[in-house]
């Protein structure tokens, strides 16, 4: 039997075959969204979950949410809501951001989007997409634009011949749904409840990064500018108060939940974030679902 070599700097060459392998492992996830900080809203403590299970994740926005102030030009608040983006994804733990340059209240599912959906799906080497459900005759208008973009793009992503100037993929990847402020009122039944307990304060500093938005824009949409607190303990109370539906466990989460991890430890999770399978994806093996989200490891199946 050889013995270990070792480095000069002490660790032995299992250790490098082993941080190899878990490398190899890395999956790859897409968020798409329609403006700069909904991802960080809807499935922001999952994308925090994601960075700390080793994974590579990518934010892409398809507007610059030019329309996003009321006091600023459009030019102005687009390269700040660029900058606090850039931050939120920092505070998420690293998550990568690129935001297109369509107009805030313009997008709509035309085949230019569609390609630019289906290029960044290429050259990101998706593993995993979230985005928003496809909701007719009611929500945010970007929204379900960008719904329709990606459900319409999703099979070309593997057409050798649409875009063949950029490698198609080779797997097909999986689709979530997200639910986002309009199609969370309807009745639905989540494939997937993500408890985000551990990261939700990671999550609330992305709101606090999308100060433009959190404590500016939306509050005087609502009439609440005069309840925006100065301190942070102040402002995480603010966050959960007007945004707190987006984290909080549900009814049907904790149901989820229950059918999971059983009644006691369910109990134990006070933040989650929920998703749905898409029409047009493939289903995970459970040793997917582990991979990509190992909190919903069950502990008696260790």
């Amino acid at each position: 039997m050889h013995k270990l070599k070792f480095f000069r700097n002490g660790l032995p060459i299992i250790l490098l075959f082993f941080s190899l392998n878990i490398y190899a492992q890395q999956l790859r996830v897409l968020v798409i969204k329609a403006h700069p900080d909904e991802a960080e809203e809807y499935a922001g403590g999952t994308a925090a979950l994601l960075k700390e299970a080793g994974h590579a994740v990518k934010f892409l926005s398809l507007t610059n949410g030019d329309v996003g102030h009321w006091t600023m030009t459009k030019e102005a608040i687009a390269k700040r809501r660029k900058a606090e983006a850039l931050e939120a994804g920092k505070r998420l733990g690293g998550v990568e951001y690129e935001i297109l340059n369509y107009h805030d209240g313009e997008l709509e599912s035309t085949v230019e989007v569609r390609k630019e959906i289906v290029r960044v799906i290429r050259e990101w080497n998706v593993d995993l997409i979230i985005s928003f459900k496809p909701m007719f005759g009611g929500g945010h208008p970007d929204n379900m634009a960008a719904a329709r973009a990606l459900q319409e793009g999703a099979g070309l992503s593997m057409a050798p011949l649409f875009m063949p100037e950029i490698p198609a993929l080779k797997k097909k990847p999986v689709f979530l749904f997200m639910r986002d402020y309009y199609s969370k009122s309807f009745p639905h039944k989540p494939d997937f409840v993500i408890p985000i307990d551990r990261t939700i304060e990671k999550k609330l500093a992305s709101f606090d990064a999308h100060a433009s938005q959190f404590y500016e824009f939306a509050p005087y949409q609502r009439g609440l500018l005069d309840e925006v607190p100065e301190g942070w303990t102040e402002k995480k109370v603010f966050l959960h108060k007007y945004w707190g539906e987006f984290s909080a466990v549900s009814g049907e989460m904790k149901s989820w939940l229950e059918n999971r991890f059983g009644k006691e430890q369910a109990a134990t999770f006070q933040y989650a974030e929920e998703f749905e399978y898409a029409p047009f994806s493939r289903k995970m093996t459970e040793e997917e679902v582990i991979s990509f989200f190992p909190v919903l490891r069950v502990k008696n199946n260790n």
